[in-house]
This record gives C-alpha cells, structure tokens and sequence, in this order.
C-alpha cells in the first residue's frame, strides 16, 4: 500500500485571516491515499484479503475486510467539518471469493454455552458443522468512510478516521477496490471548554502525540505553555488520610523518598481534601477535576490511587462506562469500572447529562469520548495500611528486577472454547503475530520462558503454584476466570504463594479485576505478601474468540487478544515499558477498531492495578 499525504495547504495565519473576514469555515486542504490491488489466499474453505500492513474489519459475520487508519493533527484551536473522503478508480478483482467471515466475540466464561451451541448448530445440520454463510445484501461496507470522530491528545485536536478502500458483494462473491480516496475537511475554531487539557511544554507529550499521528511535523504550529518549575510534579500519589498516616515499615513516606530518588518529583493528596475543595457531579467527577487542574499546572504525568475502592464503601472513587455487544441473540449490556475515565480528561464523559457515561455521543457536541492519555494511572486497592505496605514492598522490590537477571515470562492457556486453545493465542504474545493484518512483535529471542498449556497436558493449581514459587518475571495467561478464581486460583489461595520473587500478571480473564468487589482475585495478588506487585486484568468479562466454522481451520479473533498483542508489542517494540505508558499505549493502538462494541468493552474495563512508572525489563 502506497500513501501519499499531497498537502495540508492553510496556514494557521491565513485561516485566521479568512475566518475574521468570512466568519465561514476555512478550507484546510487535502490528504491523498494511493492503493494498490489486494492479495488473496486460499485458507480452507475461504479466501483471507490483505492489503499490505493495513488491519482488518472485525465486525461479526462480515467478511474481513482492509481498512486504512488515518490521525490528523489540526490547528491549534480548531476543529474539522465538512470531513468527506472522495474515492476513485472503482476496480473490480478478477474472480468470484467467498471471504472469511469475522467470527462473534463471546465471554471467555461462557465455555459451557459455546459447546452448547456448537452441538445445536451439528444436531440441526444432520451430524455435520453447518458452512457459514452471509446474511447481509449489497456491498459491505456501506461507506468508504468509516470511525469518525475529533480527538484532543495533551491539548491537540486530531481527526480521527478510516478509510475503507476495499469492498465485497457477497451473492456475487465479488470484490472491488478503489486505487485512490481523497480526505478533504474545513476548520472552524473549536468551543473553549473547563474540562480540557492543554498544550504543556514538556518534550513527552510532543513525542507521544508523534508516535499517534499521520502528520507529526504539525504539532510545532501549536504554542505550549511552561509548567512552573516550583509547583512541577511527575508522580502524583492520591490516597486516604489513614493510609498516608501509615506506621507500617513500608509506607508513603519511604516510597516517594524511593521515586524522588529515581529521578522524580512527587507529591501526595488526600482524598478527603480533594471531595472538600473540588466541586463536580460526584465524587468521581471531583477527582477527575482535581487530575485535570494538577496535569494543566504541575505536569503530573503518573498517578497512583491508593485506597479501597469496594463498592460497599469506596475510598477512591471508580467511574463505571457504559459498552454494549451482541453475542448471536445475546446482548451484553453493562457498566464497567474503568480508570480510563482518569487517565483521559478532555470533556465529562457524559455530554448529554443522562449519568451515562462512556457511550458513543458522550463527547464534545455529541461526538465520541476521549479516547487519548494524558495522565498513566496505576491503582493499589489496599483496604489496610498492611495491604498498602505488602504493595509497596514488592513494588520498590521490583525496580531492582530491571537490572538483574530476569526470571523470564510465563505463558499459561486454558482449553477455552470446543476446537479452541489458549495455547495457540499464547503463541501469539510469545512469538509475535501478523495476524488480522496487523503485526505485533513477541519476547526477544534468548528472553527465559515456560509454560502450563492445557492442549499439552491439563494443568492444575498446583502445577501453577509451583511455577510461581520457582519464579516468574511476566506471567501472561488466557483462561476462565470469576471475581475470586483465575488460573484455577482461588482469592484463598494466594495465601499459599511464597514467591520471594515478584512478577506482572497480564490475564485476559472475565471479572478477576474487579476492584469494586469484596474477595477481587486480583487484589489480592497486589496486596498480599506474596503473588504479583503488578497486575493488569478486567473489571468485567474478558472477550474471546468464538470461530464460526471450525473445520475449516482458519484463526479467529478475540478483543482481549488484540490488547495483550499490542501491549507486548509496546514493550519489545515501541519502547515504551512503563506499565502505566504501556497499558495506555495498548488501548490507543485500538482505537481504529472503536467503532464496535467488544473493543469499546475491553478498552474501559482494563485496568492496571500497580505503580504506573514501573519498568519493565525488556531485554
């Protein structure tokens, strides 16, 4: 695929002058795509397309379809309208296809209904799995443009799209393809808002809007403000009076002396504070509020919240998202406890005022949510000042581990669905993939691994016990999980680890990360003596793949899959191995895929429970 960006041709003092005049929107130029035709193989009983590195389609029961993702940064202080893509040269591919089909995304729980299913759909077909076949008419996609939506990353507005070069008829099995698309758009100067993060000079925030956009040369139009120096702070700890008045050995006070240290400039706030000063909708707004003044005059880049935030009665605030999918005649339909609502602070969340927040009209104007970082949020959901020393310890423990011989990584997967194997997508996370069309690097070569894999023998909470205990640095695992079990653990069982040696858990698990519950697997894990000093998991279900025809041997995909690729491939590839950067960078990844339900779900409800400045050893 060959991309030609011909011109962004307004200046931003030209625009000015015509708006001041016309009081119209200002013509901002254009962007050119160039595409070449599409490749096709043959894969059992379908057809995959490619198209070069772009990614694929992913909704339910249409075909897999190419898609360019596009990210514009505009002017300062403007906004596009009018945004249309303008295609050309329709091409038809030679032939007739029948093209592989995006299989359903189901809840990785829901073993027992997909094997039911699966015996349904046998019994109704005379013995044999049914082939699939498409129920829509037409040419899919409807439009060349498709995920539209304006963004504001640290204080640049970014015009968020996909195009979407390739399309297919399926009575016809045909396949068309433009050669060219066009995006033009016109700028009007955008509404001044309280809740928005601005453009701070700090050289981090110019290189992640960078790594984010299509043209990065435009940030240096925008005109930065200098934070104080007196004021600066990079590590933000929010936490109750009773924790931060710890006796314990391991408290607050040593573990900022440990960050100062490293380089840092930290500071605390209480809790009680901010609900006294802060005004807001609630108590979650507040903190939100106090993040956004703290990031818009401190710098705070990092921020840990530490308390307990039990739903019964929290101490740290959680904000709950709305997202919403379909699983055949199943709908999926919840509130899901996520710290995204803190790390991304442009706009409420909730527009429209309906104590709704997250869905897709939440945004500015009835547009989308932010979906950009400005802060990395860690939590320590420690009910006790024990529970917050036993973090601590193993956290501060764990910055020695970035220059010692590592443990390795572990790759645990479970049998998940009848013909499907955690196995098969562990392979992914340790190897790198170009699956779905798009590439993600694994572990570097000569970085110490195992494994417990249920395809090669089924593995128990012993087997799993004693891998820990012998030491693990990154343990990676996909399997069924519940609030209080994960990797056939129970909450009661992190009590029998003895590990002396701690590790990040990255667990693509339903509900093992749910904070706001009493017994949450996963808080114990941070909070015991033992287990992780880190974890990175759901507040609700973890989203796997369902395959919809499995004699023909084809991969499928699983949201929480797309995640945990681009999370690895962050810390191997992007350079980029802070767990707070990280996580964050795993989501922005895909944000090209927000348009359908199961991202948005994985996308608000994972959550890392650990130090969001903590390195992780990548070599």
């Amino acid at each position: 695929m060959k991309k030609s960006i011909l011109s962004f041709t307004t200046t931003l003092a030209v625009i000015a002058a015509f708006i001041f005049v016309s009081h119209a929107p200002a013509f901002a130029g254009e962007a050119v795509y160039n595409f070449n035709a599409p490749k096709l193989v043959k894969s059992g009983n379908y057809y995959e397309i490619s198209h070069g590195d772009l990614p694929l389609s992913i909704e339910p029961g249409m075909p897999a379809l190419p898609f360019r993702p596009v990210s514009i940064v505009l002017p300062q202080g403007f906004e596009a309208v009018n945004v249309k893509i303008t295609p050309f040269n329709l091409t038809e591919v030679k032939g007739k296809y029948f093209l592989k089909p995006v299989a359903h995304n189901i809840p990785l729980s829901f073993e027992k209904q997909a094997i039911e299913k699966r015996k349904r759909e046998v019994l109704l077909n005379g013995g044999r799995s049914p082939i699939f076949e498409y129920k829509y008419s037409g040419v899919y996609p409807a439009s060349v443009m498709s995920n539209l939506s304006m963004q504001n990353a640290r204080g640049y507005k970014i015009l968020v799209l996909n195009i979407n070069p390739v399309s297919y008829q399926a009575e016809s099995r045909k396949i068309f393809y433009y050669t060219r698309a066009i995006l033009t758009y016109d700028l009007k100067p955008s509404k001044k808002s309280a809740d928005k993060a601005i453009v701070r000079d700090i050289q981090s925030d110019r290189e992640y809007v960078k790594s984010l956009v299509d043209n990065p040369e435009a940030i240096y139009g925008y005109k930065a403000l200098k934070i104080n120096k007196n004021g600066a702070c990079d590590y933000l700890i929010v936490t109750s009076k009773e924790l931060a008045a710890s006796g314990e050995e391991y408290n607050f006070d040593k573990f900022m002396k440990f960050l100062n240290g490293k380089g840092l400039k930290t500071d605390i706030a209480l809790i009680e504070d901010i609900l006294a000063s802060e005004t807001g909708r609630d108590d979650a707004d507040k903190l939100r509020s106090y993040l956004r003044k703290r990031y818009n005059e401190s710098g705070v880049k990092f921020v840990l919240l530490a308390g307990g935030s039990l739903d019964a009665k929290p101490v740290i605030p959680t904000r709950k998202l709305h997202a919403a999918f379909k699983w055949e005649k199943d709908s999926f339909d919840q509130l899901l406890p996520g710290d995204i609502y803190y790390c991304n602070l442009d706009g409420s969340f909730d527009e429209n005022k309906d104590d709704i927040y997250g869905d897709i009209n939440d945004g500015p104007g009835g547009s989308d949510i932010d979906m950009f970082s400005e802060l990395f949020i860690g939590r320590v959901p420690a009910e006790t000042t024990a529970a917050l020393a036993n973090f601590l310890k193993k956290n501060i423990a764990a910055y020695a581990y970035f220059e010692s011989e590592s443990k390795g990584a572990f790759f645990c997967g479970e049998n998940l669905f009848p013909g499907i194997w955690g196995k098969s997508y562990m392979k992914e996370i340790e190897n790198g993939s170009p699956a779905h069309g798009f590439t993600t690097v694994g572990y570097p070569a000569g970085y110490p691994r195992t494994y417990l894999f249920d395809q090669d023998k089924r593995w128990s909470s012993t087997d799993i016990i004693n891998a820990i205990n012998k030491g693990i640095y990154i343990l990676n695992h996909i399997g069924h999980s519940s609030v209080t079990s994960s990797m056939r653990l129970s909450s009661s069982s992190i009590g029998r680890l003895t590990n002396a040696s701690y590790y990040l858990l990255y667990t693509q698990g339903c509900y093992c990360g749910r904070f706001t519950d009493r017994n949450c697997i996963l808080s114990a894990h941070v909070t015991s003596p033992a287990g992780a000093y880190a974890v990175i998991g759901n507040s609700s279900y973890g989203l796997g793949p369902e395959d919809p025809d499995p004699d023909a041997s084809v991969s499928c995909r699983g949201a929480s899959q797309y995640f945990h690729r681009q999370f690895t491939n962050t810390l191997f590839s992007a350079g980029k191995n802070r767990l707070g950067e990280a996580n964050q960078a795993s989501k922005e990844a895909n944000i090209k895929f927000m348009g359908h339900g199961t991202t948005r779900w994985v996308f608000f409800e994972l959550n890392l429970l650990g130090d969001p400045y903590l390195p992780i050893k990548v070599k």
